[in-house]
Parts: structure tokens; sequence; C-alpha cells
């Protein structure tokens, strides 16, 4: 147990620097780029990029089922199964992603994307998406080394990663302001670059500190490949209503809003996001810590654990909720302007980042222990929900965009009720088997 809870403390300890240096770029970033475009353009940035995040969740489940496998590999010191296990994702990896690109492209080819999205006269759109498609994609393989880090108990090494991307990106966007006139096309090239530097660096910053997991062909196996999307199917199915829930907000709101009502909700929900970043620095290395508790039958750690990140959540909502009267000053003093805010966008962002916070508390336990069908139902029956309701709500109320994020709301609520009951099961059917 001791050992354990160094390991914690010692990532999120490393972790926190990092995290909150990026989360100061992040926000310094969103400003210098909104001033780089103008209100419109920057609405449609932020539709093309959420539109191609999509892409991340493509990987068939693989990237979770990596991190529970390498886990059990590394707590067996089996070196030669751990290097199979990340020979085969690799490979998998690249596969499913060459296929996306091609897949995509072709698409984009085809489909007529400014009258779906309502946009007129965007100069090189269909360019803009293709690059910002490729390098999505390449990142998509490349950036393996974040669950081979999660696995390791490393976690700390994927904040810094996060924290030199965006210090690449402001770099990029002053230079860019400084020496070119607005330019989706440009933004695009120059956070593409950023991301793959940034990528390749640390795959390399890995695989120099353990050289016994470096990928070789010859360890490929299909075997393992099974292995891991057996699990990963369930995990791909979560992933996928994950992207539907969490990330067409911008498309709705720009086919039916406009991409101006992106802007401002965009930069709302962004503000109150970096709440949900700050969570993480504790709940990324709690997975890895949990599956190794698991395999111990620790269970006393595990309860433990829950009950104190159940009271620091509790510390976390006073918090967000006095934030949430100070939140138009906040962005005033932030962006150095006044926003028009629809009807109770604010709180409605604020209540949306507790459910989220306080449900991600028991998922990261059920995923490590791989009891995930209840989370997968739930989230697939969301996925089916969330859509129409937020369609529905725009148009049939007077709430806007907010009606977007209430819809969000409204498709989590399930998991605040169910979640703790499932892990409260599972806990106890551990207790009873050891």
């Amino acid at each position: 147990m001791t050992k354990r809870n160094d390991i914690f403390k010692k990532s999120v300890s490393r972790s926190l620097i990092a995290k909150v240096a990026s989360i100061i770029l992040s926000l310094i970033n969103l400003r210098v780029t909104l001033s780089y475009l103008d209100v419109e353009s920057y609405g449609i940035w932020i539709t093309i990029f959420s539109i191609t995040s999509w892409i991340v969740y493509f990987d068939l489940g693989l990237g979770n089922g990596l991190r529970n496998k390498l886990t059990e590999a590394v707590h067996q010191n089996d070196g030669l199964k751990a290097k199979r296990i990340i020979t085969t994702s690799y490979v998998t990896l690249s596969i499913i992603g060459v296929f996306l690109f091609v897949l995509i492209s072709l698409a984009i080819s085809f489909f007529n994307i400014e009258n779906f999205l309502n946009l007129n006269n965007v100069s090189n759109l269909k360019i803009v998406i293709l690059i910002v498609v490729l390098f999505t994609v390449i990142n998509f393989i490349l950036s393996l080394y974040k669950q081979l880090n999660n696995a390791l108990y490393k976690t700390e090494y994927n904040e810094i990663s996060i924290l030199v991307f965006q210090s690449l990106c402001l770099v990029t966007v002053i230079i860019l302001d400084w020496c070119f006139s607005p330019s989706l096309l440009l933004l695009a090239i120059g956070f593409g670059f950023s991301q793959t530097f940034v990528s390749l660096i640390f795959t390399y910053i890995f695989f120099s500190r353990n050289r016994d997991f470096t990928p070789n062909l010859k360890e490929y196996s299909n075997k393992i490949n099974k292995d891991i999307l057996s699990q990963g199917s369930m995990f791909f199915l979560i992933q996928i209503s994950m992207m539907i829930i969490f990330t067409t907000d911008n498309v709705i709101i720009t086919k039916y809003l406009g991409p101006e009502s992106v802007t401002t909700y965009s930069i709302t929900f962004n503000l109150y996001q970096k709440a949900l970043i700050v969570s993480s620095i504790a709940l990324t290395p709690i997975w890895a810590l949990y599956k190794n508790a698991i395999l111990d039958n620790d269970i006393n750690w595990i309860i433990n654990t829950i009950k104190k990140s159940n009271f620091i959540f509790f510390l976390f909502s006073l918090l967000i909720i006095i934030g949430s009267f100070f939140t138009k000053d906040i962005i005033k003093l932030w962006l150095g302007r006044n926003l028009s805010y629809p009807d109770y966008l604010i709180q409605f962002c604020a209540i949306f980042i507790m459910i989220r916070v306080f449900s991600d508390i028991y998922m990261y336990y059920l995923n490590a222990a791989g009891v995930i069908k209840l989370q997968m139902y739930l989230y697939v029956f969301g996925a089916i929900m969330n859509i129409p309701l937020s369609i529905w709500l725009i148009k049939n109320t007077t709430l806007g965009s907010s009606g977007v994020i209430l819809a969000t709301i409204i498709t989590m609520l399930p998991f605040v009720i169910l979640m703790p009951v499932k892990v409260y099961l599972n806990i106890c059917k551990l207790r009873d088997d050891g």
C-alpha cells in the first residue's frame, strides 16, 4: 500500500507544475488565436478541430486495452510479453490509421461540408480539413506513448508533453500573427507540425528509458492482438459514444446557430474544462494503481482511495460553484472583451463538469477492473439520446447553445446514480472472492 501511495504522490506532484503551466499557456493560446482570427473564423477552426478529433476515438479501444494488459505484464515482470503487447499495438494502430486517412480523404472529396455546416465562402476549407486529418492520423499512431506512460505509472511525462505542445503552439500563433494575414491553412500546418514534433520526441524519450520494450516486428502477435481487442471492443463502443456525447456540440451549434455562437460556447466550456483537466492530474495515475491493487487484492487501499477521491470532489465542487459567480469577469479579464452569453450557459457548464468528475471517480476504478458493460450500455444510451435532444432543445426553447450542454447533462445523470452502486457491488465481490 505504501509503495502504491508513494507512486501516486510522486506522479501527482511531478504532474502538477506541468499541468498548471500548460493550462495557463492554453488560456493564453486561446486569446492569441482569437486575436489572430476573427470570431467567426475561430468558430470555424474550433468546429474543424472538433470533427477531426473524432479520429482518436477510432482505435477500436486498443489504447485502453493496452493500458490494462501492459500494466499486468509489468506487474508480472514479463518483459517479453510487454514488448509483444507494445509492438502489436503499434502495428494495429498503424493499419487503422492508414485506413482512416484513406476513408476520410475520400469522404472529404465527395461530401459538401460547406452546405452541411451552413458555411459560406470559407477559402481552402477542404484542404484545411485534409491537413488537420493528416496530422491527426499521424499523431493517432505516435501518441501511443501516452498509454505506455500511463501503464508504467509515468503520467507526468504526458503532462510535460502537453506543456511543450502548448508552448510550441503559442510560438506558432505569435509568428503567424506577426508575419501573415489570418489563415486557417497556416494555423492547421503550424499546429500539426508542433503536435507531431512533440509526439516524436516523447516517443523517443519513452523507448530510450525502456529499451527492452522497443517494438520489433518479429514480436507481433495475433493472439495478443485478439486479447487486447476483446476487451478493447467494449472500450471502443464507450469511446464512440463519448465522442458523440462530448464532441458533437460545436458541430450542432455551427449548423443550427452559426459559427459565432460556437465561439462563446467553446470559450465558456473551455474555461470550465480546465477544472476537468486539473481533476485528471489525480485520476489518470489512479487507473493503473487500481489495476495493481486489484491484482494484489488490496481492497482496503481501493476503498480508502475512493473515499479520499469523494472528499476531494466535495472541495472541488465548492470551488466550481463559487467560480461560476465570477465566470463572466474571469473571461473578460482573460480575453479583454465582453461576450454575449445565452441564458444558463455558465451554470450548465459548472453542473456538467461536476457530474463528469464525480462519474470519472468510479469509472476509472471500473475500467481498471475490466467491469465496463454497464458504462458501455449507459454511454450508448446517452449517445442515442444526445444529438436529437440537443437539436430539440435548440429548436423548441430559447436556451440557444445552452440547450446543447443541458442535453449532455441529462444524458449523464444515470452515471451519477449507477456508477457508485456498480463499484460497491464489485468491491463486495472482490472481498468475497478473496
